[in-house]
C-alpha cells in the first residue's frame, strides 16, 4: 500500500513537468525503406554501447537528411526499448526553438520509460520545487544526471536530439560541453546540428564527444540518392501515367549528379516534378538549369531554392505581391492556420492554395492536400525560411521577405479582422460582462469563434510588437481598434484564456505609441479591467484575475497622477483588490506592499477631505491591511491596524454612513486578530456582530454577501471551538457549508472554501464523537483538495497535505489504524517536499513533525512499537531545529509533547533509562512553559507528563526524580 501511494505521488509531482508538443520523432520523416542503412546502423550501434565516449554528434550541411537519419535511428531504437527520449528543435515552432523546454520534456520521457527512473525524477522534483523554472543547468543536475547516476541502469538508454543549431543558445552549449560530460556511459545521447561556428569551438576536441561528419560524397550515401530518386520518379511516373520508359537512366544519373549527395535537394526536386503539370518537361528543367555564376556564394539547396522561385512571373507585379504577402505570412505566423483562414485573416480576393500553385512554391511547402481550403500550408525546411529572410546575391532580393514589415502587415490584418468581426459578436460578449458568471459564454463556447478572428485576437499584439517602427498609413485602422474594440476584445481574451498579454500591450503603447494610445478611454477601460478582474477570480482563475487587476492599476495610477480627486478612491479600491488577489495565490509579501500603498493613499484623501464615507473607506483599507500583516505572521501589526480600522469606523454614526458591510469585515478580522492572541471570548464577541450584520445583509442582497455570511460562519464555528461549544461549532459549519456547497455549484473560486469548511466540520464532529461523519467529511475534503492541486499545485498542496493529515486522524478515531497510517505517510509526502523547500520556515517544520507526529501514534495504536519509534525521534528532531531557532512557547509545548509520547514508547519498549532522560526533558520544558502568561493551558498536559515520570523513576528506584515530580504535582 505504501509504494502505491509513492506511485500515486510521484505520478501527480511528474505530471508538473511541462513538455513540448510535437517534439518526440515521427515515423513519416524517417528514412525511405533501404536508405540510409548504414549510417542508421552505425549510430544504432553507438547507441547500443556502454562505452566512452557516450555522446556522438552527427554534424552535416543543410539537406543532408539527418533529421530523416535522426528519426529512423529513433524508430529502431524505441523498437528495441532502448530509446529514452527523442527532442527535435524546430525554429519555427515557439516551444521548440529554445531549450526552454528541453531537460523538462527529457526528463518527462525518461520517468515514463523507466519507473525507477520516474520515482528518481519525481524525488527530485520534490526536494526542488522550483527546479521547473530554474536555468537549464540546474535541471540537468536535479532533473537528468542526479537520477541517471543513481538509478545505475544497466541497459543503455539513448537521448537523440536532432537539429541542435535551431535551439542552440550559450546555457545549451555550456551544458553540451561541460555537465555532459558526467553522464554515465550507459546513458548514450546522439545529437545533430548543421555546421555551427559556436558549437565547433565548443566541442572539438573534447574526449567526450564524438564528432561524425556526413561525407555527402561517400558511395552509401550517393547509392542512397539514387535509390531515392528511383522510388519518387517511380510514384510519379504510376500515378500519373506516364510511360513506362520514363525516366531513362540518363535522367536519373543527372539527378544524382545534379544532388551532389543533398537528400533535401533531390525530395525539393521530386516534389516540384510531381506537383508539375508536366513532370517529364519540369524534370529536364530542374537537372539541366544553370548553376550560379559565383557557386561559392549560393549552397546547392539555394541555387535549387532560386531555381524553383524563378518560375514565379517576377515581371509582373500581382504576382511579387502575392509572394511577398504569402510567404511573407507564412513565415511569420506564430501558429498555423489554414489556407481558408490565412486568406480570410488577410482579406484576399483570391484562394490562398491555388495562388501558392501558381507562384510554383508548393513543392518547397508542406500540406495535406493542395485542394482543399481547410489545409494549413507551411515551410518543410528551414534552409528556406533561412533562404527567403538573408539574401546574399544581388540576384536573389526577389525572393527576399522583410520580416518585420511581415510581421507588421499581419497586425494590422488581424487588427482590420478585429475590427470587422468583433461588433458582430458585442452583444454575446456584453452579456458575458453583465453577468456575475463569466463561465457562462454561451455560443463562443467550445472553439466556434472563427479561426481567423481567434488568430487575430490571440495574436495581434505580437505582431505589432515585432514588426518594428510603425507605418503612419496604418494609425487610422489602429485608432479605430483602440477606441472602438479593445473592450471587446479583452473580454474575448477572457474567453481565450489570454489576459497576460494585457499588462504588456498597455505597456508597449504607452512607451512606444503614446499618441495613438491616447484615442483610448482610459477611465472606461480601467473600469471594463476591474470588472473582468472580480469575475475572472470568482472563476478560479486567480492568475488572469491578477493580470487584469494589474493593468486595471496601471491605468489607474495614470488617471490619479492627472486628476487626483476624481481617481484617488478608485486607485484605492482597485488596489485593495489587486492586494487581495495576490493573497489568493499566496503572494503575500506582494500583496502587503500593494496594501500599504492603498492605506496611504487613503490616508491621505482624508487628510484632504474628511467626509464619513472617505474615514469608513480608510476603516475598510486598514481591515484588509490586517489581513495582510497577518499573512506574513506580524501579528502585532495585524492587531494595531485592525484596532485603528474599528476605532475609526465606529467613530462614524451608521446613519451618515449605513455600510454594515465594511463594519462586517472588520468585526470578521478584529475576530482573527483576538484568537491570535488568544483573547477568545473577545474574538467571539466581536464575530458574533459580523455574522449578524452578514445575515441581514445575504437576506437583502444574497450575491455577493451569502458568500461573505459563509466566512463569519466558518470564523464564529472556530471561536465556538475555541471557548468548548463544540457542537455549536459544528452546527454553525454546517450551516457555512451548506451555503458554499450551493455557491460552488455556479462558481469554481467557491471549492477551496468548501473543502477548507468541510476539514473543520469533521474536526469538530470527531471532538463530540460521531466519528462515521467525521469520516465522511474529511474524505470529501480531501477529494476537493485534489482537484484544487492537480489544477494549481504551488497554491494548494500544503493544504492538500494538511486534508490528507486530517484524514488519517478520522480514520484512526473510526479504528481504521492502518488506512490511517497509509494516509499519513502520503502526507509525509507532500510536506517533506514542503519542507525541503523552504527549510528556515517554522510552519513548514512543524506540519512535517505533526505528521511524522501522527504516523508514531498509530503504529503505537497497532502495537507496533519499533516501527512507532523512528517517526517520533523525526519529529523531535524538527521540533527540536525550530525551537533552537525561536524558543517562543508553542514550540516549546509542540517539543515537550514529542518527548513525553517518545518517552511512552521507550517505556513500551522496556529503555526506561532513556524513557526518564526524555520525560525529564519534556518535564523541565512544561515547567518554563507554567511560568507564561498562557499557563493555565499548559496545566492539564503538565500534570500527565508529571504523573509518567514518577511512574518511569519509580521503576528505576530514582527517588529524587520521584520527589520532584509529586512536589511539581503538588503545586498543580
Amino acid at each position: 500500500m505504501e509504494r502505491s501511494i509513492k506511485r500515486h505521488v510521484a505520478l501527480s509531482t511528474l505530471s508538473t513537468l511541462r513538455s513540448a508538443s510535437y517534439a518526440s520523432w515521427d515515423p513519416q520523416k524517417a528514412c525511405l525503406e533501404g536508405t540510409r542503412l548504414s549510417i542508421v546502423a552505425e549510430l544504432v550501434e553507438f547507441a547500443s554501447q556502454k562505452s566512452f565516449p557516450a555522446i556522438c554528434l552527427l554534424v552535416g550541411p543543410a539537406g543532408s537528411g539527418k533529421s530523416a537519419i535522426m528519426n529512423s535511428v529513433a524508430q529502431t531504437l524505441s523498437a528495441q526499448g532502448l530509446l529514452g527520449s527523442s527532442f527535435m528543435f524546430s525554429r519555427d515552432d515557439a516551444e521548440r526553438n529554445s531549450p526552454d523546454l528541453l531537460l523538462t520534456t527529457i526528463a518527462r520521457d525518461l520517468a515514463s520509460f523507466d519507473e525507477r527512473m520516474g520515482t528518481l525524477v519525481a524525488e527530485s522534483i520534490q526536494k526542488h520545487p522550483d527546479i521547473i523554472s530554474s536555468p537549464i543547468s540546474r535541471q540537468f543536475d536535479h532533473l537528468v544526471l542526479s537520477p541517471l547516476l543513481a538509478m545505475e541502469s544497466a541497459v543503455p538508454t539513448t537521448i537523440i536530439i536532432d537539429a541542435l543549431d535551431e535551439g542552440l543558445d550559450d546555457a545549451l552549449l555550456a551544458l553540451i560541453t561541460d555537465q555532459f560530460s558526467q553522464l554515465p556511459t550507459s546513458c548514450r545521447i546522439i545529437i545533430s546540428s548543421r555546421p555551427d561556428a559556436r558549437l565547433e569551438r565548443g566541442v572539438y576536441g573534447l574526449a567526450h564527444i564524438r564528432i561524425h561528419q556526413l561525407q555527402l560524397e561517400e558511395h552509401n550515401n550517393i547509392n542512397d540518392i539514387g535509390l531515392f530518386a528511383r522510388h519518387s520518379l517511380k510514384r510519379i511516373r504510376e500515378r500519373r501515367g506516364l510511360k513506362q520508359s520514363w525516366p531513362d537512366e540518363a535522367s536519373v544519373q543527372q539527378v544524382i549528379e545534379r544532388s551532389e549527395g543533398l537528400f533535401l535537394w533531390t525530395s525539393t526536386v521530386m516534389e516540384c516534378i510531381g506537383r508539375s503539370d508536366e513532370p517529364m518537361k519540369e524534370l529536364e528543367r530542374l537537372t539541366s538549369s544553370q548553376t550560379s555564376s559565383d557557386p561559392r556564394s549560393e549552397t546547392k539547396v539555394e541555387q535549387l531554392y532560386s531555381t524553383v522561385l524563378s518560375t514565379c512571373a517576377w515581371d509582373d507585379e500581382e504576382s511579387r505581391a502575392r509572394y511577398q504577402l504569402l510567404i511573407g505570412a507564412l513565415i511569420s505566423l506564430f501558429s498555423p492556420l489554414s489556407a481558408g483562414d490565412i486568406g480570410r485573416l488577410l482579406d484576399l480576393p483570391y484562394d490562398v492554395i491555388p495562388s501558392l500553385k501558381a507562384l510554383g512554391v508548393g513543392a518547397l511547402l508542406s500540406v495535406s492536400d493542395m485542394t482543399v481550403d481547410s489545409a494549413s500550408p507551411y515551410i518543410v525546411h528551414q534552409s528556406f525560411r533561412d533562404f527567403v529572410l538573408t539574401p546574399s546575391t544581388p540576384s536573389r532580393r526577389r525572393f527576399t521577405i522583410e520580416l518585420p514589415s511581415a510581421h507588421q502587415h499581419l497586425a494590422v490584418c488581424c487588427i482590420r479582422a478585429m475590427n470587422l468581426e468583433l461588433p458582430k459578436l458585442e452583444p454575446l460578449l456584453d452579456n458575458i460582462i453583465q453577468s456575475p458568471d463569466v463561465e457562462e459564454l454561451g455560443p463562443l463556447r467550445g472553439g466556434s469563434i472563427p479561426g481567423a478572428l481567434e488568430y487575430a485576437c490571440r495574436y495581434w499584439f505580437a505582431h505589432l510588437a515585432a514588426g518594428g517602427p510603425l507605418n503612419e498609413t496604418f494609425h487610422a485602422e489602429i485608432t479605430a481598434f483602440l477606441s472602438s474594440q479593445l473592450a471587446n476584445w479583452l473580454t474575448l481574451s477572457v474567453i481565450q484564456r489570454n489576459m497576460q498579454v494585457t499588462k504588456d500591450m498597455l505597456d508597449w503603447f504607452m512607451v512606444h505609441q503614446p499618441l495613438l494610445w491616447e484615442s483610448v478611454n482610459e477611465d472606461e477601460l480601467a473600469t471594463l479591467l476591474f470588472k473582468l478582474a472580480l469575475d475572472l477570480k470568482f472563476m478560479g482563475r486567480f492568475e488572469d484575475a491578477i493580470d487584469a487587476s494589474r493593468s486595471s492599476v496601471t491605468l489607474l495610477r495614470r488617471l490619479e497622477s492627472r486628476d487626483p480627486p476624481n481617481f484617488q478612491s478608485r486607485l484605492v479600491r482597485a488596489l485593495n483588490n489587486l492586494s487581495a488577489y495576490l493573497a489568493d495565490i499566496a503572494h503575500y509579501q506582494e500583496a502587503l506592499e500593494i496594501g500599504i500603498e492603498a492605506a496611504v493613499l487613503q490616508k491621505s484623501i482624508v487628510l484632504a477631505q474628511s467626509t464619513p464615507q472617505n474615514v469608513v473607506d480608510l476603516a475598510r483599507t486598514l481591515s484588509s491591511l490586517a489581513n495582510r500583516y497577518h499573512a506574513v505572521r506580524r501579528y502585532d501589526e495585524a492587531s494595531s491596524t485592525i484596532n485603528e480600522a474599528l476605532m475609526i469606523r465606529r467613530g462614524i454614526p451608521h446613519t451618515e454612513v449605513p455600510d454594515d458591510a465594511s463594519m462586517a469585515q472588520i468585526l470578521s478580522t478584529l475576530s482573527t486578530a483576538l484568537l491570535q492572541h488568544g483573547q477568545y471570548y473577545e474574538a467571539l464577541n466581536a464575530i458574533k456582530e459580523a455574522t449578524t450584520l452578514c445575515r441581514t445583509l445575504a437576506k437583502r442582497e444574497p450575491f455577493p454577501y451569502s458568500s461573505y455570511l459563509a466566512t463569519c460562519l466558518y470564523n464564529l464555528s472556530s471561536c465556538q471551538h475555541n471557548v468548548g461549544q463544540t457542537r455549536l461549532a459544528a452546527s454553525t459549519m454546517q450551516e457555512s457549508l451548506d451555503i458554499r456547497r450551493r455557491l460552488a455549484q455556479d462558481r469554481t473560486s467557491d471549492l477551496d472554501a468548501l473543502a477548507s469548511s468541510l476539514t473543520n466540520l469533521s474536526a469538530y464532529l470527531s471532538a463530540v464523537g460521531t466519528h462515521k461523519e467525521a469520516l465522511d467529511a474529511a474524505e470529501e475534503a480531501v477529494a476537493h483538495y485534489r482537484t484544487l492541486a492537480n489544477r494549481r499545485p504551488v497554491r494548494y498542496k500544503a493544504d492538500l497535505a494538511l486534508s490528507i493529515h486530517n484524514l488519517g486522524g478520522r480514520l484512526s478515531k473510526a479504528r481504521h489504524n492502518e488506512a490511517a497510517i497509509v494516509a499519513v505517510q502520503e502526507a509525509i509526502l507532500i510536506r517533506r517536499e514542503l519542507h525541503l523547500n523552504d527549510p528556515a520556515s517554522h510552519e513548514t517544520a512543524e506540519m512535517l513533525a505533526n505528521s511524522f507526529s501522527n504516523l508514531s501514534a498509530f503504529y503505537f495504536m497497532l502495537g507496533q512499537f519499533e516501527s512507532s519509534l523512528d517517526p517520533i525521534e523525526e519529529a523531535i528532531q524538527l521540533h527540536r531545529d525550530n525551537f533552537h531557532r525561536d524558543r517562543c512557547d508553542p514550540l516549546s509545548e509542540a517539543l515537550a509533547v514529542a518527548l513525553h509520547n517518545e518517552s511512552s514508547l521507550l517505556a513500551k519498549l522496556s529503555r526506561p533509562q532513556d524513557a526518564l532522560e526524555a520525560s525529564k526533558e519534556a518535564a523541565e520544558l512544561f515547567g518554563v512553559l507554567m511560568m507564561t502568561e498562557r499557563a493555565e493551558s499548559y496545566r492539564s498536559k503538565y500534570k500527565g507528563v508529571l504523573r509518567h515520570l514518577k511512574q518511569v523513576a519509580l521503576t528505576l528506584g530514582q527517588s529524587e526524580v520521584v520527589q520532584s515530580a509529586e512536589h511539581g504535582l503538588s503545586l498543580l
